[in-house]
């Protein structure tokens, strides 16, 4: 088995600035570090983690939480932190939890995430505040909290921005009686922007508003965003009353399962009715129609949350647990949206 003295000299650099490396220390440049990762993997090389929690009271561990891990999106988002986690010398442990609030506090409790430096808690049902009480000190990340002031850092996805842009396209395209599927009406009506269906709303709405339109609670259909619920939706008499010519999903999930659902009806996509998503799923380009959507740059997002964590990690590494707590608590929360591109395909397209 090769030792960290085997990938030093194979690297030409030092056993301190390999362990840097494969710690994810920011003492080492990209470049050196990329080229000590390769080689380690190439050598066969595996860290002693009882070791490293000896030397250095880590264990070089990341715990993600995912909603459901059969969705595009969250699979999409724990292959690139799981790449960006790997880059500056972590593993990533995911766990899903099917949209419990019950299972998202045990996965977060300490006895339950015991080996874990740092968690990550994705689009969460229970509240910020509550969140960073479970974590118990240690360094915390979430991804779309959309709290006005959150008191844990968030990497949001582009949820007023992309859905702007997203009816703003539908718009573009001619059509004029848009159905927003997925979202709660609620949302719309009450004003609400404390959450991802909020501001997707909000930014449709303002898109539509810009045009001289109107959003309607009636142009809001809420469900689950799954494909059969989007597919069996398309049959409802929600759907039914209303003369759509272009569907805004919610995600690119929801969009699928509403152009199988509309097939079944014999209705055509795009000439008869346009439909957009949201998140940019590896399979949209592949589906037929092609997919037009939101494509969120989710390689970007996570080096941002990677970063955001190692930072975190850096600053309390060389501290006893008595005042980590404190140091990690007094950090300014910071709030980052992860950048998209519009990707419209034949799903919008006019003839």
């Amino acid at each position: 088995m090769a030792t960290l003295l085997d990938v030093a000299q194979a690297a030409g650099v030092s056993k301190m600035t390999v362990s840097n490396a494969l710690r994810g220390k920011s003492n080492v440049g990209a470049a050196t570090r990329q080229r000590i990762l390769r080689i380690a993997e190439e050598l066969g090389y595996q860290t002693n983690l009882a070791a490293r929690a000896l030397s250095s009271g880590r264990n070089g561990i990341l715990e993600l939480i995912v909603q459901d891990m059969d969705t595009p999106f969250y699979g999409r988002l724990a292959k690139e932190i799981s790449r960006a986690s790997a880059s500056r010398g972590m593993q990533l442990l995911v766990r899903q939890t099917l949209y419990s609030a019950a299972s998202e506090k045990s996965a977060l409790q300490l006895n339950n995430s015991l080996f874990c430096d740092a968690l990550i808690l994705a689009t969460p049902k229970i509240r910020a505040d509550e969140a960073l009480q479970l974590a118990q000190s240690r360094p915390l990340m979430l991804i779309d909290d959309c709290s006005q002031t959150p008191p844990v850092s968030t990497v949001n996805t582009p949820n007023f921005e992309g859905a702007y842009q997203a009816v703003s396209h539908l718009l573009r395209q001619g059509a004029r009686n848009i159905i927003l599927l997925g979202a709660q009406p609620q949302s719309l009506t009450m004003h609400r922007t404390d959450s991802v269906n909020g501001l997707r709303i909000s930014g449709a709405d303002r898109a539509m508003r810009d045009a001289g339109l109107h959003l309607t609670a009636e142009q809001c259909i809420p469900l689950d965003w799954t494909l059969d619920d989007a597919r069996k939706s398309m049959h409802s008499p929600a759907f039914s009353r209303l003369s759509c010519d272009a569907i805004f999903a919610m995600s690119d999930t929801v969009a699928m399962g509403a152009v199988r659902g509309l097939a079944d009806r014999g209705l055509r996509v795009p000439d008869d009715v346009k439909v957009i998503g949201f998140d940019g799923a590896t399979v949209s380009p592949i589906v037929t129609p092609s997919l037009s959507t939101i494509e969120i740059d989710m390689a970007s997002m996570a080096r941002t949350i990677i970063d955001r964590l190692m930072a975190m990690l850096g600053d309390t590494a060389d501290e006893s647990p008595a005042t980590r707590s404190t140091s990690t608590r007094s950090a300014e929360p910071t709030v980052d949206v992860a950048p998209f591109t519009l990707r419209a395909r034949e799903s919008t397209r006019t003839r």
